[in-house]
């Protein structure tokens, strides 16, 4: 039998009224709300520890704050106590944290930490058990180095660079070999016989992720190939290589084509209001 996922999710001093689902009026918590309406909801909730790091604490290994001596902030989590975490890849599950943590830091109360994680890589003994990547999620792992301990941003800021420009380079050749094997000609021929539909076929050149693309509709425009309206349903949807960049880096393809449908469906829109404009008013 598969095993299902869990996922733990808890707020940092947010009061119950801040929820609709316990009486706030704004409706500022809809997911919140559902889970609630949809599940389980207690009335009465109670903490042993208010301070934050020892709350954590506690929640990671079950045992009393004094009991494992993190009975306030920067005391880091001991290592003989298994955690939450190490339970749970016992299990067989995969697990990651992500967000504050807390305890990972160690030092006197109200000054600097003797040892600070605070706004570091954290190195992987000190994750609580928890040993999923976190590359999966947010970029803090592609900072850090495989113990875990900060490297030099200029690494991560040249991979990320590389990574883009190949797929960019790659993308702009593609297009440049098809229109240079195509010809423009055909491009505004095509165009010239969309009719009223033009400025929305126009908008969907735009979303090519080429600043050619805007190029090659702004030289249509100007040898009178392609209407005003169109040029502009164009220019709105063009994001140069922004579209190019959100489909090669966020895994969310229901995200990527909703952003991308969104913007020529906007740029559509505003070429075509454009168009019946200048046939009223022209």
């Amino acid at each position: 039998m598969k095993k299902k996922n869990i996922l733990l999710y808890f707020t940092d001093q947010q009061r119950a009224d801040t929820c609709g689902c316990y009486g706030q009026e704004l409706p500022i918590t809809p997911v919140l709300d559902q889970l609630a309406a949809e599940g389980t909801r207690f009335d009465l909730a109670f903490t042993p520890q208010p301070v934050c790091g020892p709350c954590r604490a506690m929640f990671q290994t079950g045992k009393w704050a004094t009991d494992i001596g993190c009975f306030r902030n920067n005391i880091m989590l001991p290592a003989n106590v298994k955690p939450l975490g190490a339970y749970m890849e016992e299990a067989g599950y995969e697990t990651a944290y992500v967000g504050k943590w807390h305890l990972a830091s160690d030092g006197e109360l109200e000054k600097k930490p003797t040892i600070d994680h605070t706004v570091t890589a954290i190195p992987r003994e000190l994750r609580g058990g928890y040993t999923g990547s976190a590359d999966e999620i947010d970029c803090h792992e592609e900072h850090s180095d495989e113990e875990g301990k900060p490297a030099p941003i200029w690494k991560a800021a040249l991979r990320h660079t590389l990574e883009i420009f190949v797929f960019i380079f790659v993308f702009s050749l593609v297009f440049g070999l098809i229109v240079e094997g195509v010809g423009e000609d055909v491009f505004a021929d095509a165009l010239g016989r969309m009719g009223f539909f033009q400025p929305v076929v126009a908008a969907l050149v735009g979303l090519i992720p080429n600043c050619a693309a805007s190029v090659l509709l702004t030289q249509l425009y100007v040898e009178g190939a392609l209407r005003f309206s169109s040029l502009v349903a164009g220019l709105c949807t063009g994001a140069g290589v922004g579209l190019a960049v959100l489909w090669r880096a966020n895994p969310s393809w229901k995200q990527n084509l909703f952003i991308t449908g969104l913007t020529w469906a906007a740029g559509a829109a505003v070429g075509v209001g454009i168009q019946i404009v200048v046939a009223i008013f022209g």
